[in-house]
């Protein structure tokens, strides 16, 4: 939680609190957030775990997979593609001979691009009538 405030720029400060259960975590959750119980409980319950795989079995059967770290994953994560670059890169790659397809793909973000043309003025089109 720290390396992603750090990476957003905010200072949060961290209460290490001992006597909280992952039910009694939940209820807090549930006080602060509109997450109910049902949901954290069972997130804050899987805290517990150790889910850090430090043998090579995983590497082994997919040897395609690169993992990154922890700080490439979040900048990566919270990266927002520019919508220009991405279709001026289709369009150096050869990839939009004629009209670009309606949606661009990059690693997840969809970009929905629709456009035609109507016989109204543009006023009577925005004001939703």
């Amino acid at each position: 939680m720290l390396k992603y405030a750090a990476c957003r720029g905010l200072r949060r400060p961290l209460l290490q609190v001992t006597v909280l259960t992952p039910r009694l975590s939940s209820y807090w959750v549930d006080f602060v957030t509109p997450i109910p119980p049902s949901i954290s409980r069972p997130l804050l319950e899987g805290l517990c775990s150790e889910v850090v795989c430090r043998s090579s079995v995983a590497r082994d059967i997919f040897p395609q997979i690169h993992p990154m770290t922890y700080e490439e994953a979040l900048a990566r994560s919270l990266r927002v593609p520019k919508l220009p670059d991405l279709v001026g890169g289709r369009i150096r790659a050869g990839q939009a001979e004629g009209p670009l397809p309606p949606i661009l793909e990059d690693e997840g973000w969809l970009a929905d691009m629709r456009e035609g043309h109507v016989d109204v003025p543009p006023a009577r089109v925005f004001s939703g009538v």
